[in-house]
């Protein structure tokens, strides 16, 4: 699997899951149709969120430990760490 990275600043929490729902939706849908593939593209989003000063490691431990949570709910979710 691939990982993507996209970074929000002074977004509110519920505006930040709000967009990773949008965001997975959108990429779930089917582009092309490939009759002797029968597989569905499943999106796991993580939220991770800055205390305010700007940590990149911890933001990036919190981000991974958040996906790690989608992961293990199934996939295809969003989780926030």
């Amino acid at each position: 699997g691939d990982e993507f990275l996209i970074l929000m600043q002074k977004l509110p929490m519920q505006q930040a899951i709000v967009i990773a729902e949008k965001l997975k939706s959108t990429m779930s849908r089917t582009y092309i149709n490939i009759p002797e593939i029968d597989q569905n593209l499943t999106i796991s989003l993580s939220i991770g969120i800055s205390n305010g000063c700007y940590d990149w490691e911890d933001l990036m431990t919190k981000a991974d430990k958040a996906l790690l949570t989608a992961k293990a709910n199934g996939r295809n979710c969003v989780a926030v760490g």
